[in-house]
């Protein structure tokens, strides 16, 4: 019988990097998977049965054993990483799933799930390119601990916008209540798959 999900831990990544300080018009970086998280929490409190958590809640610094401990605390059956970033030095807009290398079947199965799903919209909707699933081993800083010692289901969503003309995408509230709607739409999907298949 497959995993039915029910309690999921969204976790906007460890927080604010550096001095944290960012400006009005740009905030942090890490603050931008913090405010997508926020949304799809909303979204899924409010229009599903799921039974959503998030990691950290604020800007602040948590490293990855607080968030993990937080998962569990949940008690959940899935764990959501979100890392939405804008980089400067990055020339195209693009989005990337990950997992353990040593994920088993199931996770790897969800990947596959919200990694169509949200690829597949941002396309269509924003031109992103889809940078394919990978295991965490071949992320860039090798940052994912959460996708290999949650016992749950984990898998890490990887936004990247580029700055254009001092303003990135991310910046605008709209696009990030959209972000957070495919990716929730993604999310209870997948629930909704594993209901029609015990």
């Amino acid at each position: 019988m497959e995993v039915v999900i029910v309690r999921i831990s969204i976790d906007p990544g460890l927080g604010v990097r550096g001095d944290g300080k960012g400006t009005a018009e740009h905030p942090p970086q890490f603050d931008y998977s913090l405010f997508v998280a926020k949304r799809i929490y909303d979204l899924l409190q409010k229009e599903t049965d799921l039974v959503p958590s998030l990691t950290r809640w604020q800007s602040e610094s948590k490293n990855w054993r607080e968030r993990l401990a937080a998962v569990k605390s949940h008690q959940a059956q899935m764990c959501l990483c979100l890392n939405i970033d804008s980089w400067l030095t990055c020339d195209c807009s693009s989005f990337t799933s990950y997992v353990s290398v040593m994920a088993p079947g199931d996770t790897r199965r969800l990947q596959a799930l919200l990694h169509n799903d949200v690829a597949c919209r941002l396309r269509l909707e924003y031109g992103v390119i889809d940078g394919g699933k990978r295991n965490d081993t071949e992320h860039r800083d090798f940052g994912l601990p959460l996708l290999e010692y949650s016992s749950c289901c984990a898998v890490c969503l990887e936004a990247i916008f580029v700055y254009s003309n001092g303003s990135t995408i991310l910046d605008s509230d709209a696009f990030q209540d959209s972000l957070a709607r495919i990716i929730a739409n993604g999310i209870i999907n997948h629930r909704n798959f594993f209901h029609h298949h015990e």
